[in-house]
């Protein structure tokens, strides 16, 4: 594509652009570069009417605006509204900076457009269950999503909250946020408590996604269930005390928070395989009888 000057004040922001904030040290820092050597990578445009609009490069529209040019190198194009939207995510998941919350309304935005999730993970180079992951913030309450956002609280702590529905979530999140120090204990406690009487079906957006997806995990976690239970076996043998010397050093509250955790999805999977067992033996029993007449 060939490159032409174009003024910054005929160039729009994308209406795709996943991300909500922009940091301002960073920003001021390539606009100082941009003052002494100019923009070295053309931004990509597309015409909109008398207009453009940023398809690629916002960071260098607005460090260009903060650095006092008038105009900026661009590559004009008439992409789709799909392109677009596809090009600005593509673009922002290249820089590690991408926040999650960011991540997962650019997923939806992408979705809401017609592509399914299998096709989104191809196009974007993602797994399923990676964008499942994500989505699954969509779930959280307005006051988790600001603690994530904030960073009060962690992905992986996000993640355990999802899996319940926003009501349970409100209690559970103030519980962590007055006790931080003890946060991850308390959140594991929390979420295995409500998971033991009910478990959550608003992980994903449809059933048939959640069962597509719940089904791959199962399979994921029993093949783990094997290494890991032969690693134990063999990181604390009598004669192997390493493992068990540096336990010793370690705070044990998020390690038996985590090994709380994973009791309780074993106890899951374990009704799980009895409920299962128990169908195939009654399917059994019907082929029988039908065999007999």
């Amino acid at each position: 594509m060939r490159v032409t000057e174009i003024a910054l004040d005929a160039i729009d922001p994308s209406p795709y652009q996943p991300r909500r904030t922009f940091g301002e040290t960073a920003l001021r820092e390539l606009a100082d570069s941009i003052r002494q050597h100019g923009v070295q990578q053309p931004i990509v445009v597309r015409p909109r009417g008398a207009r453009y609009e940023v398809v690629m490069g916002e960071r260098r529209v607005r460090a260009s605006r903060l650095a006092g040019k008038a105009t900026v190198p661009a590559q004009v194009k008439a992409f789709s509204d799909q392109e677009a939207a596809e090009l600005a995510l593509i673009e922002n998941l290249q820089r590690v900076d991408l926040s999650p919350l960011e991540e997962c309304a650019a997923y939806r935005a992408l979705l809401d457009r017609g592509l399914g999730v299998r096709e989104l993970a191809a196009r974007i180079g993602r797994t399923e269950t990676y964008i499942h992951y994500r989505l699954a913030l969509e779930r959280l309450d307005p006051v988790v999503r600001e603690a994530l956002r904030t960073q009060q609280i962690n992905l992986v702590q996000a993640w355990r909250l999802a899996r319940l529905t926003p009501a349970q979530q409100r209690p559970v999140i103030a519980r962590v946020l007055q006790n931080r120090a003890t946060g991850d204990r308390v959140l594991a406690d929390a979420v295995s408590a409500v998971l033991e009487v009910e478990m959550a079906p608003h992980l994903f957006e449809s059933p048939q996604e959640r069962a597509a997806v719940d089904a791959d995990r199962a399979r994921r976690f029993l093949a783990e269930i094997d290494h890991v239970s032969a690693r134990v076996a063999r990181w604390f043998q009598p004669d192997e005390p390493a493992p068990a010397d540096w336990l010793l050093t370690q705070d044990p509250a998020p390690i038996l928070a985590r090994l709380e955790v994973l009791g309780s999805s074993i106890r899951l999977l374990i009704a799980a395989c009895k409920r299962a067992n128990a169908r195939r033996a009654a399917l059994e029993d019907r082929k029988a009888v039908r065999r007999a007449h």
